[in-house]
């Protein structure tokens, strides 16, 4: 009978693939460097982390995935995104804007990160229509340990407009601080 128990649980723990007690536990299974989580956004079940293996002085390079979470078990998604912030010279810092649209792995999501050792507050957006300066659209994404991760409601991508993105930083104060252009 208990041969026959184990055997259980041994299959479920098959079919159900990995699980893991925290969210951190379920990445690091799948990286050889120790990861640094810097914002989970638990609502839409979305992470950004820092890749340890590619980290200097000069430039970050941050992941953003999903994972999924059933009980009290968490799953990491092995399809993550990746994007890079460089140095940069003179005032400005590195900031890492992305804005995903309908893709099969993030759908509509503004994710980035800022590599400052100054506190961002919030990250300022104005998307313009290229043929249609009177439809501005300006929205702020809270930052988050300077992460953030934002899914907007109007789906940009799938719009009749072509947009022109700007993204600003801005500091405790209000303050512009990195700026992405347009």
């Amino acid at each position: 009978m208990i041969r026959i128990i184990i055997l259980l649980l041994l299959a479920l723990t098959v079919l159900s693939g990995c699980s893991y007690s925290t969210l951190e536990e379920a990445i690091q299974k799948k990286w050889d460097d120790p990861i640094e989580v810097l914002y989970i956004d638990e609502e839409h079940q979305s992470v950004i982390f820092l890749d340890p293996s590619q980290d200097n002085p000069n430039h970050s390079v941050y992941v953003y995935s999903t994972f999924e979470k059933s009980r009290h078990a968490y799953r990491y998604s092995t399809d993550p995104e990746y994007g890079t912030s460089f140095s940069v010279q003179g005032d400005l810092i590195p900031f890492l804007f992305k804005w995903n649209g309908g893709d099969k792995k993030t759908d509509n999501v503004i994710w980035g990160a800022i590599r400052s050792n100054v506190t961002v507050k919030e990250i300022a957006v104005t998307c313009i229509p290229r043929n249609d300066d009177s439809n501005e659209i300006k929205f702020k994404i809270p930052v988050h340990n300077q992460a953030f991760i934002y899914y907007p409601e109007l789906d940009f991508q799938n719009s009749s407009y072509s947009w022109s993105i700007k993204a600003e930083a801005l500091d405790e104060n209000g303050k512009v601080i990195a700026d992405s252009g347009y």
